[in-house]
């Protein structure tokens, strides 16, 4: 996660406006939307809100829709997702997920990250703070937490754009 700087990393969570998340796992982040659990239906929605959350975190695996951009059908659906959520009045935690690659190879795939994020800071720029982005799920490998952290500061750095609120796209 970032925090309100867009170079910073958050080191606590006192800046985070989540109080009660769900995670949508299995599902945006699956091969396709359908590979591993139901698509996510207004129905969930509305059990997630009156179930009191009120944060669903959304994992997408951007890699598998990537070829120079994020498919425009994937990404759509993406956005779709979101808007839909908030119109329940829930925050997103949007998740980039099972990028595999850049694990095994940080230095070769960096420019993709990049590029993903850049794309993503540019779709959802008019998006207010119940929009937060996780840049990535869980460094291993040869994604190491001091590499990890250069990389966030890079993507945040060359990502970021201002938004209507005078924040940062990738500053929450």
């Amino acid at each position: 996660m970032i925090g309100a700087v867009p170079t910073a990393v958050v080191s606590h969570t006192d800046d985070i406006p989540v109080h009660r998340c769900v995670n949508l796992g299995n599902i945006l982040d699956a091969p396709f939307e359908g590979a591993w659990a139901p698509a996510i239906s207004t129905f969930d929605l509305d059990w997630i809100a009156g179930a009191g959350f009120d944060t669903i975190r959304l994992p997408v695996r951007f890699g598998s829709h990537w070829n120079g951009t994020i498919w425009p059908g994937f990404l759509a659906r993406v956005e779709q997702v979101i808007n839909r959520t908030h119109e329940h009045n829930l925050s997103v935690i949007l998740d980039l997920h099972h990028f595999d690659q850049l694990m095994i190879d940080p230095n070769t795939c960096e420019p993709v990250f990049l590029a993903i994020w850049t794309e993503l800071a540019q779709r959802f720029a008019g998006h207010d703070d119940r929009l937060i982005f996780e840049l990535l799920n869980e460094p291993r490998k040869h994604m190491t937490t001091q590499r990890a952290v250069e990389l966030y500061q890079k993507c945040c750095q060359s990502s970021a754009k201002p938004t209507p609120t005078g924040g940062s796209s990738l500053g929450r």
